[in-house]
């Protein structure tokens, strides 16, 4: 088993970990909502480290990414299905520029880019993002499970304000935040942030709330 730490500065500290699979007879909510005792393991986590990337905590206690963000605590994290998507990502347009962290194995792409207009592709599956920023490409939403905006205080200087989307493993596809440890923004992001918040909260919960 290899496992590789990684600073992805300014905003976060990921440790990827390889031979990770989850059962494949594991019902859909299983795979995507902590239990009791992983929801004490990720928050006792928390307690010692705060802000912590899904990924690293996903590590170190053994749980899934996507029950790891059903575990944060409440008021911290809002949740709404994988079909919420082109809601959400409109409402992402409004932000100045985020840090979009893609994972693929153990390598880690960061894209600092404001986020592309897009739309759903009239052949296929795709949802495709516009060739107007450094962020481009083709999505496939529908694949989506779950997506969470999450606003977690780091220290007393600092919080971590983005937006994480899952597959239906239970495994991120990509996250994109606008804050961190060495990013701070200013009243009118932070209010395009709450708008986002807010999209995602009026949806319906992923998992039954904390």
């Amino acid at each position: 088993m290899n496992i590789i730490k990684l600073s992805i500065a300014p905003l976060i500290t990921l440790t990827l970990i390889s031979g990770q699979s989850l059962a494949a007879s594991e019902e859909p909510t299983n795979i995507l909502c902590a239990n009791s005792e992983q929801r004490d393991r990720v928050q006792n986590y928390y307690a010692s480290n705060p802000g912590s990337h899904v990924t690293t905590v996903s590590f170190k206690t053994d749980i899934n990414e996507a029950k790891v963000a059903s575990a944060i605590s409440s008021g911290q994290a809002v949740s709404a299905p994988g079909e919420s998507f082109e809601a959400v990502w409109e409402a992402m347009q409004e932000w100045e520029e985020a840090s979009f962290i893609i994972m693929k194995g153990q390598n880690v792409f960061e894209i600092l880019s404001s986020v592309g207009t897009g739309s759903p592709s009239k052949r296929s599956s795709y949802y495709n993002i516009a060739y107007e920023a450094p962020l481009r490409g083709h999505l496939r939403p529908d694949l989506y499970s779950a997506i969470y905006a999450v606003e977690q205080p780091i220290n007393d200087k600092a919080v971590s304000r983005g937006v994480l989307f899952f597959d239906q493993a239970g495994t991120t596809v990509f996250g994109a935040f606008i804050s961190g440890a060495s990013k701070h923004i200013d009243a009118n992001e932070l209010a395009k942030f709450r708008n986002v918040w807010d999209i995602v909260s009026e949806r319906p919960n992923v998992c039954p709330p904390n």
